[in-house]
């Protein structure tokens, strides 16, 4: 937390404003959806404790974000820093984490889902986002789900169950197209998607294609990224720990 605590401080000194006056609230995200309402409480009341201990913040609300709020939220900051918040031309956000995904973006058409609704005003403008979570498709637990699978990890990997990874990429896709559209029903929003274009990829779909063994920059296509996945799943798992470490 304290990190989180320093970035808020040299902030508001560089303008000038000091602790007491700020008011503070922190917000969680899906990783704490995952967990027991009892581990919640101890957690946010040892968090409390120790803000009130080492700043002088008015703390407000420390709590766990509904989802379609963390998705508006990427929305707004990544159209705020790149200068489109209040232009026609915003761009739709991808955003994978460690438990969730989260779809958001800007839109006229109708949103049959309420849940999947957020309105809010910046200024004197009115947005309307379809905003929607889908705990289980983050990273960390989704892969949880596969963990035995061989065909979803490099050749060689080796599994809880004592086996080795096999690394078809393309049984794999097929295996993890069922928890996507099946289980979460991705293909079936609320409300009509944007062409792919209108949309920008942060945390794990720019980590992912952006690391060293994929290595397709910030601009890539399915095509490029099927290829790289199928080339690093049938590569000796050894190799690879050699080669990024």
């Amino acid at each position: 937390l304290q990190p989180l605590i320093d970035s808020v401080n040299s902030a508001i000194t560089s303008q000038g404003i000091e602790e007491k006056n700020v008011n503070f609230y922190l917000l969680a995200t899906a990783g704490m959806r995952v967990i027991s309402p009892v581990l919640q409480k101890n957690i946010y009341r040892q968090l409390k404790k120790y803000i009130k201990e080492n700043t002088d913040f008015k703390t407000e609300e420390i709590t766990t974000i509904p989802g379609k709020h963390e998705g508006a939220f990427d929305w707004i900051a990544y159209n705020y820093l790149a200068k489109k918040l209040f232009t026609d031309k915003t761009m739709g956000i991808l955003d994978m984490g460690g438990a969730s995904v989260e779809i958001a973006f800007a839109t006229n058409k109708p949103i049959f889902n309420p849940g999947d609704k957020v309105e809010f005003m910046i200024g004197a403008k009115k947005f309307t986002i379809f905003s929607h979570s889908y705990l289980g498709l983050g990273q960390n637990l989704a892969i949880s789900q596969y963990t035995n699978d061989s065909c979803c990890f490099p050749k060689g990997y080796p599994l809880p169950n004592e086996m080795t990874g096999s690394g078809e990429f393309k049984i794999a896709l097929l295996k993890i197209e069922n928890l996507v559209n099946v289980v979460h029903n991705v293909n079936k929003p609320s409300t009509i998607i944007p062409d792919a274009d209108k949309f920008v990829g942060v945390s794990g779909f720019y980590y992912t294609p952006t690391s060293k063994p994929f290595g397709l920059g910030q601009n890539i296509s399915i095509k490029a990224l099927k290829a790289r996945g199928t080339n690093f799943g049938q590569r000796p798992w050894a190799d690879s720990e050699k080669r990024y470490s």
